[in-house]
């Protein structure tokens, strides 16, 4: 027997009391906290190093203020943290040690203390040519809560006769600067990487990447670089191609896309160069994920939508939204459907609209099958109507029968209790009756 685990972080200022019927059978409950994804987020890229035959690794971490205890003063709230990265090499010996010690300190009444804060940077060093492990781990000094990441790095081989790509390095922002001394700066520009490689949350968002060409020892002079965008449901959603002069040993590439018409999800990102007589020379591919936005959805794909209001509650009818048309038309009906919800009238924010959405978002992390998003599932339909089990039993082997799981909702009046079986063990594990979860009788 096992319990779902959201993460540990609090959705600060999350505080509601169930009005009446209002929610329907939405299991959205004010003394059941929704919760925030991991605090400390750590990426890495490489490039070709310094020095001949050595390469220049650089990690990338995000470290989130919900993860920091923040002591209040006379007029402002501090936290204090720690921040330890080591290098082991393939035999576990150590080979770098980093420490950083910080202090965050924001006015109290400074939009950094709600927690959606965050402040990125990054450590670089030259290695030889070889296989890394990198510990990061995070000390909160206010309660001595340790947080540890662990990555598992690699080198490329950049150094050969024909043209190299580097790793990709995904962007947060870029300008162009003239402080070469910043462990931003690549070239003449600084650039900031995007360590959870997640974009699409700003309206107009692009999609903001960063690799290099190296030339080789054949000094190619020119290649045709083409860069591809795959959604992993919808097939390829973008792709160009250019041919490009290979003046310097290194070539510094940024590249943007937009994402106005791209839904959310996960994307694969792929970078090819290819020579003389289109031979393929070296690719790259990466992912990224695109968020939900209220704009892409209504823009882009209004059945889906629709498709996911209704998951709101039994009651719930959109039908008539079905045949809607158009960006105005869409957007009213869906404003309506939320104000109509909002179980805290004339606050900015709209509680329940907050923990849906929180919900496709988990449901699709958590539940998503063969490319399939996990909002269509059978287990993501059931979490995002009623929220987290308050009891799950799970049988993920066994031998005279299928993999199971039983959901139990007691927190409800009637009891819901809901059963799923993995018939194929391919992990797609479908709601069998009642689908209600009412009434159900089952033997296991």
């Amino acid at each position: 027997m096992s319990r779902f685990v959201l993460s540990t972080i609090i959705l600060f200022g999350l505080l509601l009391v169930m009005a009446g019927n209002s929610f329907g059978q939405f299991g959205y409950q004010g003394d059941k906290s929704e919760m925030f994804p991991e605090h400390l987020l750590v990426d890495y890229a490489f490039f070709q190093g310094s020095e001949p035959d050595q390469y220049r690794l650089e990690i990338y971490f995000q470290i989130h203020n919900r993860g920091l205890t923040f002591t209040p003063g006379e007029d402002r709230f501090t936290a204090e943290y720690e921040l330890i990265v080591t290098v082991k090499d393939d035999d576990d010996d150590e080979i770098e040690r980093f420490t950083r010690e910080r202090q965050v300190i924001v006015g109290i009444d400074d939009e950094a203390r709600t927690r959606t804060d965050f402040r990125t940077s990054q450590i670089n060093l030259d290695l030889a040519p070889g296989t890394y492990k990198i510990f990061c781990k995070l000390k909160d000094r206010t309660t001595d809560r340790l947080t540890i990441k662990e990555l598992k790095v690699k080198t490329g081989d950049f150094y050969k006769r024909q043209p190299k790509l580097s790793s990709v390095e995904f962007v947060q922002a870029f300008q162009d600067q003239t402080d070469t001394g910043s462990v931003f700066a690549k070239g003449d520009v600084l650039v900031i990487p995007s360590v959870h490689r997640t974009y699409g949350s700003l309206e107009d968002d692009r999609v903001a990447f960063y690799y290099e060409i190296y030339r080789g020892s054949d000094e190619l002079d020119k290649v045709i670089v083409e860069t591809k965008v795959r959604h992993y449901r919808k097939g390829m959603l973008y792709r160009d191609t250019v041919h490009l002069d290979l003046e310097d040993s290194r070539q510094r590439r940024l590249q943007e896309i937009s994402l106005a018409s791209f839904l959310p999800g996960l994307y694969e990102l792929e970078i090819q160069i290819r020579g003389r007589r289109n031979k393929d020379l070296d690719r790259r591919t990466e992912e990224f994920k695109v968020s939900w936005s209220q704009e892409g959805m209504l823009r882009n794909d209004w059945k889906a939508v629709v498709r996911q209001l209704e998951l709101f509650s039994e009651d719930v009818d959109v039908s008539h939204m079905e045949k809607l048309k158009g960006y105005e038309a869409c957007l009213e009906a869906f404003n309506q459907f939320w104000r109509e919800r909002d179980p805290t009238v004339g606050t900015i924010e709209n509680e329940a609209k907050v923990a849906f959405y929180y919900r496709v978002r988990i449901a699709n992390e958590r539940f998503g099958i063969m490319r399939q998003d996990g909002w269509r599932s059978d287990r993501g339909r059931v979490f995002i109507r009623y929220g987290e089990p308050d009891q799950m039993v799970e049988e993920p082997f066994s031998l005279d029968r299928p993999p199971y799981q039983i959901w139990n909702y007691s927190r409800f009046s009637p009891n819901r209790r809901f059963y799923f079986i993995d018939e194929n063990n391919d992990g797609d594990y479908r709601l069998q009756f009642p689908y209600d979860g009412l009434g159900y009788s089952g033997g296991y």
